[in-house]
């Protein structure tokens, strides 16, 4: 469980569900804990669109903590400067770290979404997953509160 203490409170539960056994309660459920969390949210996601930009932008003072986490937790996690400058520009180089195609850094393309939701259900469905009938990007992704103006440059 992730929590932010304060007048805005987010929880996040983790499911570890294998595939085919998510059903439409989790759906719900995920409806509601945004619904419940707006106000956390619309401070929240644009903070972390902004620390990713940040972050590439100059990873020097993150990776040098990451590194030093490494070396303090000694728990057999091997990760040097080299691998952490690595990351940084192979997530840039490879498009893994990118703005989405309306230029801001974070927002869903909601056409891929539908896109995978059209190759997705038939797979789900065969398993015999209970998938929602007609479901749509809407029903579980959201771009409401990206800041349009956060971008990588």
């Amino acid at each position: 469980m992730f929590s932010l203490t304060g007048q805005n409170q987010l929880h996040i539960r983790r499911f570890t569900k294998q595939a085919g056994q998510h059903t439409l309660s989790h759906l719900v459920e995920s409806q509601m804990l945004v619904e419940a969390n707006k106000d956390c949210l619309k401070l929240l996601v644009p903070m972390i669109q902004q620390s990713q930009v940040d972050y590439v932008t100059d990873p020097a003072r993150a990776n040098a903590v990451i590194l030093d986490l490494v070396g303090q937790y000694n728990n057999g996690w091997l990760y040097d400067a080299g691998q952490a400058a690595a990351a940084v520009e192979l997530g840039l180089s490879n498009g893994l770290i990118a703005n989405s195609p309306d230029g801001t850094l974070g927002s869903f393309d909601l056409e891929r979404v539908e896109a995978f939701i059209a190759s997705a259900v038939p797979v789900y469905t065969k398993i015999g997953a209970k998938m929602k009938e007609g479901i749509t990007a809407a029903d579980i992704v959201t771009n409401e509160f990206i800041d349009p103006t956060i971008a990588l440059p």
